[in-house]
């Protein structure tokens, strides 16, 4: 809404500030407020701007207001103060109600003390697991403790064998230790042991000339690659001296005939 009287003037003589109330019964009126805040001693004046006969008192305690400007008046703000609230007595008698309450509300959850003697036979064990409802059997019986004795803690396979217990298994020796007590025993030599040995070594030449003969044959393979190449890199070196002096050709046959049509 547009205005274009001048807003009155407070009672400090200053242009009042212009705001817009949302609030039942009078959405979209407008009044007028001291432009201070309460730290710059604001006064008291109000007025509506269709000339309304409220008070202050009643505006600000029923109708809170929205400001037009970005900065609300710390009137507003602290027009309604805080109320602080008052504690609530309470009287014996809910004190003790809520004991009760509570006291019976434990108990729920107090397991009652039985006399009976312990399980004596599995069908009662069974009754009782089920009764909690889980589906699951009783826990097995915890593995047995390893009764070593104390003789053998002297011996220097005694962390090997206690070892081997806590892991509840007979451990044997292993196959490393079978190669070696097996390499540690000597054939016997027999006369069959000793002529196949001998035919071995007889075929130990044969086989290292035939390893000679393939180095020999990969060595001449090698040179004969190298030979090639170095043939193949000097015709390339050829063909391109060829070009360059073809190109050196062409250069002087390009300033005679540049000559020529000169002359011509």
């Amino acid at each position: 809404m547009e205005h274009n009287d001048e807003p009155p003037k407070c009672a400090h003589n200053l242009p009042a500030r212009l705001y817009t109330t949302y609030k039942e019964p009078h959405v979209g009126r407008e009044f007028y407020r001291c432009p201070k805040t309460i730290g710059d001693q604001q006064c008291k004046f109000f007025a509506w701007v269709d000339g309304g006969k409220e008070s202050p008192e009643t505006h600000t305690t029923a109708l809170p207001s929205t400001p037009v400007s970005t900065a609300r008046p710390s009137n507003q703000r602290h027009s309604d103060p805080l109320s602080t609230p008052t504690p609530v007595k309470r009287n014996g008698s809910d004190i003790d109600n809520d004991c009760k309450y509570k006291r019976t509300r434990t108990s729920i959850f107090r397991s009652p003390v039985s006399s009976s003697p312990p399980y004596t036979s599995k069908e009662n064990a069974d009754s009782n697991w089920g009764g909690w409802g889980s589906g699951w059997p009783p826990p097995s019986t915890p593995p047995k403790t390893n009764n070593i004795p104390s003789n053998i803690s002297t011996s220097p396979w005694a962390t090997y064998i206690s070892g081997g217990a806590q892991g509840n298994m007979s451990v044997g020796p292993s196959s490393s230790q079978e190669t070696l007590k097996d390499e540690s025993v000597q054939p016997t030599l027999t006369p069959e042991l000793i002529s196949d040995m001998i035919r071995r070594l007889q075929a130990a030449p044969e086989y290292i000339q035939k390893l000679d003969r393939k180095r020999n044959a990969a060595e001449k393979s090698r040179d004969a690659k190298n030979s090639k190449m170095i043939s193949l890199q000097e015709q390339v070196n050829s063909l391109e001296n060829e070009v360059q002096k073809l190109k050196a050709r062409e250069k002087q046959l390009e300033e005679v005939i540049a000559a020529y049509e000169a002359d011509v």
